[in-house]
């Protein structure tokens, strides 16, 4: 399964749909093949994708990285874990520094009680 530009901006607010990109749909479409999120992950993008309207300071790249997280973290997976699967990058840049993965705790921790976090987290399990 696999979505295109036109069908995602399609699915989301109209004031909204210019800020999914093709980047954001090339990203989506890999999510999906990944067992760690699957085509549900689509569902959920969609579904939730009104909450960055309620954050002025919310882009795309932001929401989806925030989505992915969430997704990690109802898997199961540790903080950590969901955090480094997301950015890798800061995972790496920590290796250069002759840090480990678990120096990443206190990074993982803020990101995981952020707004943007907590945000889809009250949506998707309803709580107001």
């Amino acid at each position: 399964m696999s979505v295109t530009l036109e069908v995602l901006q399609g699915q989301v607010n109209k004031k909204k749909s210019h800020l999914i990109t093709q980047d954001t749909v090339d990203e989506i479409n890999k999510l999906v093949e990944d067992p760690d999120y699957g085509e549900e992950f689509l569902d959920a993008y969609v579904q939730y994708f009104d909450i960055t309207s309620q954050m002025g300071n919310w882009n795309t790249p932001k929401y989806l990285n925030a989505m992915k997280f969430f997704i990690l973290m109802e898997q199961n997976m540790t903080a950590v874990d969901a955090y480094c699967k997301v950015f890798p990058d800061r995972l790496e840049a920590r290796h250069e520094r002759g840090e480990s993965k678990r120096d990443m705790g206190g990074e993982a921790s803020r990101y995981n009680s952020s707004q943007i976090v907590n945000e889809i987290r009250k949506c998707v399990r309803g709580v107001s």
